[in-house]
C-alpha cells in the first residue's frame, strides 16, 4: 500500500435532498466485474484510510470499482465482515463502495453507490509492501451524480445494477 489518500469523489452515492440515501425500485441489472488490475492505498498515518481499486477494461473502456474505508470516520480497520450502511451519503459514509463506468482517459459515462451488500477485508494493512484483499458480496448499485464537496444525488429514473461478489486484492 502507499501513503494516498484522498477522497477523490470520482464515483457516487444514492443520495436525497437531505442527504441520506434512498434505493431505488429493487430492479438491478446484474454485472460481472473480474479485475484486471488493482491498486490499494493505504496511511496509518491519516486515521486508518484505505483505499481498493479495482479496473476492468473491454473494449477501450474500463469499469472502476472502489471499496474505501475511512477509519477516522469510523470505517473497518480490521479483517472482518461489514454490512454497507445505507442511510449514508458519500459525503460522510466510512465504508463506501463505488462503480465508475464506461471510463475513457478523459472521463466516465456513469457513477454507482451500492447502497446493500457486505464488504469481507481479507487481509488489512496500511504498510507499504504489505498485502490487502477485500471481497464485496450481494452489492446494490444506483445511479448518482457526486458534486464537488462530495455530496451524492440518485440520478432520476438511473440505472439499477447488482455484483454477486468481487475481490480486490494488491499491496
Amino acid at each position: 500500500t502507499d501513503n494516498g489518500t484522498t477522497n477523490n469523489g470520482s464515483t457516487g452515492n444514492n443520495g436525497t435532498t437531505d442527504g441520506t440515501t434512498n434505493p431505488s425500485s429493487g430492479e438491478c441489472t446484474e454485472r460481472t466485474f473480474n479485475a484486471t488490475a488493482t491498486q490499494v492505498q493505504g496511511g496509518a498515518d491519516n486515521g486508518g484510510v484505505i483505499i481498493f481499486n479495482g479496473q476492468q477494461e473491454a473494449n477501450g473502456m474500463a469499469d472502476i470499482l472502489i471499496v474505501e474505508s475511512w477509519g477516522q470516520l469510523g470505517g473497518p480497520q480490521a479483517a472482518g465482515t461489514y454490512r454497507i450502511d445505507s442511510t449514508k451519503n458519500y459525503k460522510d459514509c466510512a465504508l463506501c463502495v463505488l462503480m465508475a463506468a464506461g471510463c475513457d482517459q478523459q472521463s466516465c459515462s456513469k457513477y454507482f453507490y451500492a447502497t446493500a451488500g457486505t464488504v469481507t477485508i481479507n487481509q488489512y494493512s496500511v504498510e507499504a509492501g504489505q498485502t490487502a484483499s477485500v471481497t464485496v458480496s450481494d452489492l446494490e448499485m444506483i445511479e448518482v451524480t457526486i458534486a464537488q464537496d462530495y455530496t451524492s444525488t440518485a440520478v432520476a429514473g438511473g440505472e439499477n445494477i447488482c455484483i454477486a461478489s468481487a475481490e480486490l486484492t494488491g499491496e
